[in-house]
């Protein structure tokens, strides 16, 4: 061999440390070294170059290019007969082979370097380039064999390998860092939080003097805590591993992985989508196949979570035939539950039917928003198409993916695939293997953090309802929303503790549907009353922590939009990005209760513990005082109504909920033609008269059935499903609509003690762009003359904060824009921009009540069963007691008709629903323009 002069070997063990730390920047001259050890004939120094590109190729997750130029390595050492480079190239092209998700080829490399005699003499070798320390082969080898038993799915064999590892006193700070940090992410997945946390503080401490491991063992340590129950704390540590992947130049895709399966938890659907189809991509681009596969199976999680069902079973599918190609069982196993998962029905439908009641339909009643759909636009512009339809899985190999996931894989994992095998043997009609799977996943769930928990309640109260047990039912379901109460009120943000809910769902269903199998009509209204409006608890304000300057270039930059200033591109990428920024600051909010968090071999939480305290019908019916009070409930294929009057507490049955969907689809669709200008004609006659079908087979089937008196007051408790009907219009007296009985009591009691905020002021806003905003400003002064009054250009969102913080009344008559891709950014249109509902979540103080004249200011997106996030929820939160808001689009001629009746009737003392009752009576409902109107406002809350 010919032997160059030994700087170069020299230098390039040298450029090998500084890889490891920055592999970005110093690839140029790791490449430029390799032309001159070639030219040199300096093979030492060309295997330690090619090493080095091929490590720092993989860090970027260019796999294939890495396995590329390790190939080269390890010809070149081979030649040579470095058998101590050749051993550190076979190490770490065992790991570009895994990244390909080729293990069988990577397990080979590793026998080989293994069989490699140990040098007499000389540098060791390493696989890791950038090892200061340069460990032994052997050890490389222990490490790479737990990186690929731990891909694998192989945990304790992986935990066992780097335990050796870390055992051995030659190993150096990089390898700790490395395999300390995979040693936590196994401890945690195997249910001990405190041997995962003090694994990644070695890792740490070992990894400081290295920005790349300092970035992926803050990632690590933001996803163990999320999986510990530090919620909170794991999201501000995803942000800060984000900010170092950024400073340290490397690929963040692995990280942005590990943050979906945080957004998914949290019920930030639409987010977490888009995350998986972008690191996907990526993933396939390089050639990555084994995260690739990972990515896939988030997208399917993320696709059953926005109930497209078929879609999710056919991402499943695939990602179970790459993760079969790579033999990795456990993941393998994963994938085939959740294809049985998507498969299924509503939790609950799994049972066989019982000899008194017909079989329920799989059909969903309540089915969670697509936001995507809604947005009218794909999540990401490149979305790759699902593959096609797979044969549905057997029972037979549910089963068998549950033990498979019990043996090797996460706790969590294992819980999850043994409530779906359970509920996968109900839907088969064998109960005995049910309850075994179920059983399992409730021990195992014992003493973990609060969403495992969650599952173990599901799946306790789906053994018991199984057994026929109804009482355990309810425990198991109680203990569940109770957990789901201290893990919601952990978040200081209206829309997280709105999306936690999400979570409660089934078990709020399970317990509904025991007792009206065969509970009191008391006990089903309490029930109902345990799921509804929890997220609207008022939690005190918080500082904005820099979200009012965030906001402000947020309006300054939709403003720019607006006027077509500047590049749109460049200012929709601006937009997007501060939006990003403001709702990962507000995500971060606490809320009045501690974090959850389990330790090792504990319950965090009494598992029975209840702390709900709604309103009894005794003490309701007493501040009802005369009213009536109806509260809805949706199932999978019933509708029902708990009815709480001066007669007492009834449960009306008011059959499929699917024909009521229908006409408020119906109704809709006929509003919107008719609030299209134009003369009356033919068209215009025809809508109006279907709009009058649809509202008259609406309270055909919400209304009438409950028999109440025609002229009594009527209090409105809808779930989510009903939020955009029209309640004023089916009936002719007063209604107001609440999210719970509770809420209502809460307002109507102030408003019997004479209790409000304290404030007698009234505010009167115009926004801008609104022909009759103006006109009806100045026609309400006359009801209002020592009101403060904002007309443009004067109506600025400071300026209307500051009013809506300091009167007892405010009148908004502006536009509303509704974003059902980001709920939060839903806005009223003022001067100046936006104001969103982020700041009315951040207000100190809301008016006692808001008149928001603004086209469908009450719509809002639904979650879970009962939960709706707009104008009105987070108006309620706040403290505001009445709210008149509309469904629909609201023709300004009309409207401007209604405003001044309906403020004469706030002033003579009036609620806002008999204010609006006596408002709707002058106009003609014949008439379509006035029509749209007359059925467009709801009354909301007690005042």
């Amino acid at each position: 061999m010919t032997t160059a002069a030994p700087e170069l070997a020299r230098r390039a063990r040298e450029l090998r440390r500084l890889t490891v730390a920055d592999p970005v920047r110093h690839l140029p001259e790791v490449r430029d070294l390799l032309a001159a050890a070639r030219q040199a004939g300096d093979t030492e120094a060309e295997v330690l170059a090619l090493h080095t590109i091929g490590s720092a190729l993989l860090t970027t997750l260019d796999a294939a290019a890495a396995k590329t130029t390790l190939d080269r390595a390890v010809r070149v050492a081979r030649r040579s007969s470095r058998v101590d480079d050749l051993g550190a190239a076979l190490v770490s092209r065992a790991g570009a082979q895994m990244a390909l998700g080729r293990s069988t080829a990577a397990f080979r490399d590793l026998a080989e370097a293994a069989a490699l005699p140990v040098p007499a003499s000389g540098p060791t070798g390493t696989a890791d380039p950038g090892d200061p320390e340069d460990p032994p082969v052997a050890r490389l080898a222990a490490f790479q064999h737990g990186v690929l038993a731990q891909n694998l799915g192989r945990l304790s064999e992986a935990a066992g390998h780097y335990r050796t590892v870390l055992a051995a006193p030659d190993i150096g700070s990089v390898l700790t860092a490395k395999a300390g940090n995979n040693l936590g992410l196994i401890e945690i997945q195997l249910g001990r939080p405190a041997a995962a946390f003090g694994a990644l503080e070695l890792a740490r401490r070992a990894a400081e003097g290295s920005p790349v491991l300092a970035a992926n063992v803050a990632s690590s340590r933001a996803w163990v805590s999320l999986h510990a129950g530090r919620i909170l704390d794991g999201l501000e540590q995803f942000e800060q591993a984000e900010e170092l992947f950024a400073v340290a130049g490397s690929s963040s895709a692995e990280h942005a992985i590990e943050y979906a399966d945080a957004l998914l938890d949290l019920r930030l659907v639409s987010e977490a989508a888009e995350v998986a189809e972008r690191v996907t991509a990526e993933f396939q681009q390089r050639g990555a196949g084994l995260m690739a596969a990972e990515g896939i199976l988030r997208l399917a999680t993320a696709r059953l979570l926005q109930d497209r069902a078929a879609e999710a079973r056919r991402w499943a599918h695939q990602a179970h035939q790459m993760f079969r190609e790579q033999r990795r069982p456990l993941w393998a196993a994963r994938a085939t539950v959740l294809q049985a998962e998507a498969s299924l029905g509503p939790v609950g439908t799994e049972a066989p039917a019982r000899t008194d009641e017909p079989p329920a339909p799989h059909t969903r009643a309540a089915p969670r928003p697509d936001l995507a759909a809604a947005a009218g636009s794909p999540l990401h512009p490149e979305a790759p198409e699902p593959p096609p339809m797979p044969d549905p899985v057997t029972p037979a190999q549910v089963s068998r993916a549950a033990a498979t996931v019990d043996q090797l894989g996460p706790v969590a994992a294992a819980v999850h695939a043994h409530l779906v095998a359970g509920r996968t043997a109900l839907a088969a009609g064998s109960p005995a293997p049910a309850v075994t799977h179920l059983t399992r996943a409730v021990r195992l769930a014992e003493g973990g953090p609060v969403l495992l928990r969650l599952h173990g309640a599901l799946a306790g109260a789906l053994a018991a309802r199984t057994r026929g047990d109804r009482d355990e039912v309810l425990r198991h379901c109680r203990a569940g929303l109770s957990d789901l109460a201290r893990h919601r009120d952990a978040f200081g943000s209206l829309e997280m503790r709105v999306r936690a809910g999400d979570h409660g769902g089934d078990l709020g269903r399970l317990g509904l549907e025991e007792l009206l199998r065969g509970g009191t009509a008391a006990q089903v209204f309490a029930w109902t009353e345990r799921t509804r409006a929890a997220s609207l608890t008022a939690v005190a304000p918080v500082p904005d922590g820099g979200l009012g300057d965030e906001l402000a270039e947020l309006r300054a930059v939709g403003a720019e939009l607006e006027r077509g200033d500047g590049d749109p591109v460049d200012l929709l990428a601006r937009q997007a990005a501060l939006e990003r920024r403001i709702g990962r600051i507000t995500r971060r909010r606490a809320g009045s209760g501690p974090a959850d968090e389990a330790a090792d071999g504990q319950v965090a939480g009494s598992a029975d513990s209840s702390a709900f305290a709604g309103v009894s019908p005794t003490r309701l019916r007493r501040l009802l005082a005369g009213r009536a009070l109806v509260s809805y409930a949706a199932l999978a294929d019933r509708l029902v109504a708990v009815t709480v009057g001066p007669r007492g507490v009834a449960v009306v049955d008011l059959g499929q909920p699917a024909p009521v969907l229908e006409a408020v689809e119906r109704l809709m669709f006929a509003v919107r033609r008719l609030s299209r200008p134009g003369p009356v004609g033919a068209a215009r006659r025809a809508a109006r008269a279907a709009a009058g079908r649809a509202v008259a087979d609406l309270a055909a089937r919400l209304i009438d059935p409950l028999a109440l008196d025609p002229v009594t007051e009527l209090v409105v408790v809808p779930s989510a499903i009903l939020h955009r009907v029209p309640w004023s219009a089916l009936r002719s007296g007063p209604v107001a609509v609440a999210p719970s009985a509770a809420v209502w009591a809460t307002g109507i009691a102030e408003r019997s003690d004479g209790h409000g905020n304290g404030r007698a002021a009234t505010a009167l806003v115009a926004g801008p762009g609104l022909q009759g905003a103006r006109t009806e400003v100045l026609a309400l002064q006359r009801v209002y003359p020592n009101a403060d009054a904002l007309l443009p250009p004067d109506s600025t969102v400071a300026a209307t904060q500051q009013l809506l913080g300091q009167v007892e009344l405010a009148h908004l008559a502006c536009h509303s824009r509704l974003r059902a891709d980001n709920p939060m950014f839903s806005s009223l249109q003022l001067t100046d921009g936006a104001l969103t509902l982020h700041e009315l979540d951040l207000a100190a103080a809301a008016p006692r009540r808001m008149v928001l004249a603004a086209c469908n200011s009450a719509a809002g997106i639904g979650f879970g069963a009962d939960d709706v996030l707009g104008f009105v929820s987070a108006l309620l939160a706040r403290g505001t007691r009445g709210v008149l808001a509309s469904v629909v689009a609201v023709p300004d001629a009309a409207s401007a008709l209604i405003m001044p009746v309906l403020h004469a009737a706030l002033a003579d003392g009036g609620t806002m629903a008999s204010a609006l009752a006596t408002a709707r009576s002058v106009l003609d409902p014949d008439d379509p323009a006035h029509f749209v109107t007359w059925c467009a406002f709801n009354a909301y809350g007690a005042a």
